[in-house]
């Protein structure tokens, strides 16, 4: 199995990449990376520009894994290099998403069975746009009402608190983040008007993580949540510190929940 870290873990959140490799040896997966690869290209741009491209450029980022499955921590790259692998004919589970490799493959008991520290915290979870939608395609988990997300988090000792919202955009992917920042901040306030009370906020895509992480800051009244990806929370159940998940990188992040972190709980909850 190859990985593919897309543009904004390696260039944004580099510790999730560590914490990817980390967890995925710590299961007995040999993962290594994916030499030569280029930007997937994102779905919600480049193939409502120009399809053409966008199919070319992701084969070929499919075509350098050979006969290797190609593992993705980002939904947009799952998004693309699913969808171009059907369109091209490609068949069987070629492009996994993390999580529901995690989730289907490797199996809660196994997960759970390798915690070496459980983490009681209490998470909103974001799928996000692209990991679970359109169906056509990612046959993943419901659509409208996953629940994958939600046991990979409580696996690890977290309660996943559910909330109105968790289904809407996060306002970052299509471009709307880059180019209509006052929209990308619309999306992400009516996102969060009933966020309940967590100690962060889990993702599964970089570009999320990214959108909750730096843009908090300008919803007027609000006290920012600490985002992380689930990699992250993940490696630091399986013992990897705190200290290693690329924690300097988070904008929003706080005393408390790091201290929740080192902490965490040794016994199964």
């Amino acid at each position: 199995m190859v990985f593919f870290p897309g543009c904004v873990i390696p260039n944004r959140y580099p510790g999730v990449e560590k914490a990817v490799f980390f967890t995925m040896e710590k299961l007995g997966i040999k993962l290594k990376p994916l030499e030569g690869y280029s930007c997937c290209p994102p779905p919600g741009i480049m193939r409502s520009i120009n399809e053409e491209l966008w199919y070319e450029l992701a084969v070929r980022n499919i075509g350098l894994s050979g006969d290797l499955e190609v593992l993705t921590a980002c939904n947009g790259c799952f998004s693309t290099l699913q969808d171009a692998y059907s369109i091209s004919g490609g068949k069987g589970n070629k492009i996994r998403h993390y999580a529901e490799f995690l989730f289907r493959d490797v199996g809660l008991e196994k997960i759970r069975e390798k915690v070496k520290k459980f983490l009681p915290l209490r998470v909103a979870v974001h799928y996000g746009c692209h990991l679970v939608r359109s169906s056509t395609y990612r046959n993943v988990d419901s659509p409208e009402n996953p629940v994958m997300i939600d046991r990979l988090v409580e696996t690890i000792g977290c309660e996943s608190v559910y909330y109105r919202t968790r289904m809407v955009c996060c306002g970052a992917g299509g471009g709307v983040g880059a180019g209509f920042r006052d929209l990308s901040l619309k999306i992400l306030r009516r996102k969060m008007e009933n966020f309940p009370n967590v100690d962060c906020i889990v993702v599964v895509c970089p570009l999320c993580l990214r959108q909750f992480d730096t843009r908090q800051k300008d919803l007027d009244s609000h006290r920012p949540i600490p985002v992380l990806h689930y990699a992250q929370l993940l490696a630091v159940a399986f013992g990897l510190d705190v200290d290693q998940i690329g924690l300097e990188a988070h904008s929003t992040m706080n005393d408390d929940l790091i201290n929740k972190l080192i902490k965490g709980d040794a016994e199964e909850v």
